[in-house]
């Protein structure tokens, strides 16, 4: 899917999952200040798309010049998928509770409940 919401949205959920690691990353001799990790979570939280988008945009780029060739962007690319099965979402699936990024499948979980580590809030679990 090629729609630039879905890549938003796949990138925050990514960005979510792995906080702490990207933080570190940022803090890096390569990766500059993780004060931008903190301007994208402030965006996020008070729903501004346009500075979200363009933050992700500096973070992908940070990321990048840190070693991690996918950035924020590639992050789909990072998954092995069985032959047959689509990149869709599974029957299980936990929503983000802020409605900004494309939450998580049932495989991605591995703890209840399922937290947002930009709100702190948990995840909403829904069938699909």
């Amino acid at each position: 899917m090629d729609d630039p919401t879905w890549r938003v949205a796949r990138a925050l959920s990514y960005v979510c999952q792995q906080l702490d690691p990207i933080r570190i990353t940022l803090q890096s001799d390569d990766g500059g200040d993780a004060s931008l990790l903190l301007s994208l979570v402030d965006a996020v939280k008070q729903g501004d798309d346009e500075a979200t988008r363009e933050r992700l945009d500096l973070l992908h780029a940070a990321l990048r010049r840190a070693g991690d060739a996918l950035g924020v962007y590639g992050q789909h690319d990072r998954v092995l998928r069985p032959v047959g099965l689509d990149d869709g979402p599974l029957e299980l699936f936990y929503r983000c509770p802020l409605d900004r990024c494309s939450g998580r499948g049932w495989s991605a979980a591995t703890a209840e409940p399922v937290r947002c580590n930009i709100s702190g809030q948990d995840l909403r679990r829904e069938r699909m």
